[in-house]
């Protein structure tokens, strides 16, 4: 699947899912999640940045401080992932990737530099790799 389609698949994913971590579609989105790390891991290497940082550095570029980012969650989360006492749930992830007009996975911790991915509480073993395409499947998009 070409980048700009992979990007827009787990986009529509992340949209679709939001912090439903029982949706039937869960699964494909950190499957696909996983490929795309493990593949820009071994192919194109870049330090990354933890989600809370790269959050400070759009702030500090668009000159933007806790309360200016109320329509993506409250003052006091905003402060508490900046300080590192919480992570960014997915639904937030999506508010400041629309914000910021950047990839969600930015803030989910998916950059190039590491091929963890944010798992379910259970930390199941790996799934197998989906039996078809989201986007061609018809159930998405």
């Amino acid at each position: 699947m070409p980048a700009c389609r992979t990007e827009a698949t787990i986009e529509i994913l992340l949209d679709e899912i939001g912090d439903d971590e029982s949706h039937p579609l869960a699964d494909v989105l950190d499957y696909l999640a996983d490929r795309v790390a493990a593949y820009e891991e071994e192919h194109a290497p870049i330090p990354g940045a933890e989600p809370k940082e790269v959050l400070r550095i759009l702030m500090n570029q668009h000159g933007l401080n806790q309360a200016d980012l109320d329509d993506c969650a409250p003052q006091g989360r905003i402060s508490d992932i900046l300080n590192g006492r919480r992570g960014i749930s997915k639904e937030i992830a999506r508010r400041l990737a629309r914000r910021f007009d950047v990839s969600a996975a930015l803030f989910l911790g998916w950059t190039r530099s590491t091929a963890r991915t944010v798992r379910r509480s259970n930390d199941r073993a790996p799934r197998p790799a989906p039996a078809f395409c989201p986007m061609e499947s018809g159930i998405v998009g």
